[in-house]
């Protein structure tokens, strides 16, 4: 298989950061040789994670989060990010814990995704975590706002996906991936 050209960065422009993310504007030369700009954005932390937490009796436990960018409340999977040194598993165990009050007995990688590959370098691993059950009251982060949670059986939480009642691509790709039975590797 012949590679294609590449567009190369001829220089990074940072134009905004914050203790979550950068922003760049670069220049850059595409494989034409005509010269332009793009877009990266890149996340602090080194991946993320994402859980769908699957009860002991089998129902899934979905959030009701406020998502700030759009000004509603979203329904999706619990998510967060990792650090430097911890494995992913743990942080997936971390952010159930903190965003449901929940603890599984089983963690399940699913996949490792890319949510804009065309602007961004990051990856997120997708988790089904088995066997869950209250163990806590949540205990979101200050930046974060959640509502009452929906406990649903899985055809539901399908037909809320083609409803466009539930639309966050990660919590759409755990939901699906776990229909089709593809959550049979072992956590990392």
């Amino acid at each position: 298989m012949t590679i294609p050209k590449k567009i190369t960065t001829d220089r990074e422009h940072q134009v905004y950061q914050n203790r979550y993310a950068r922003v760049f504007d670069n220049e850059v030369t595409f494989p034409d040789g005509e010269r332009g700009r793009y877009l990266k954005f890149q996340w602090r932390a080194p991946y993320s994670v994402a859980i769908l937490p699957i009860l002991e009796d089998g129902r899934l436990y979905l959030i009701n989060n406020f998502r700030y960018a759009s000004n509603r409340m979203c329904i999706e999977i619990p998510k967060g990010f990792g650090s430097e040194g911890v494995p992913p598993v743990e942080a997936a165990a971390r952010e159930l814990l903190e965003e449901t009050g929940l603890r599984a007995t089983d963690f399940r990688l699913v996949a490792s995704l890319s949510t804009e590959a065309g602007l961004m370098d990051h990856f997120i691993h997708l988790f089904e975590a088995r066997g869950a059950r209250p163990a806590s009251k949540p205990s979101p982060e200050p930046t974060e706002v959640f509502g009452e949670p929906l406990i649903v059986e899985v055809a539901e939480a399908i037909d809320m996906v083609l409803e466009n009642k539930i639309f966050d691509s990660l919590s759409v790709n755990a939901l699906l991936l776990h229909g089709s039975g593809q959550s049979s590797k072992t956590a990392v």
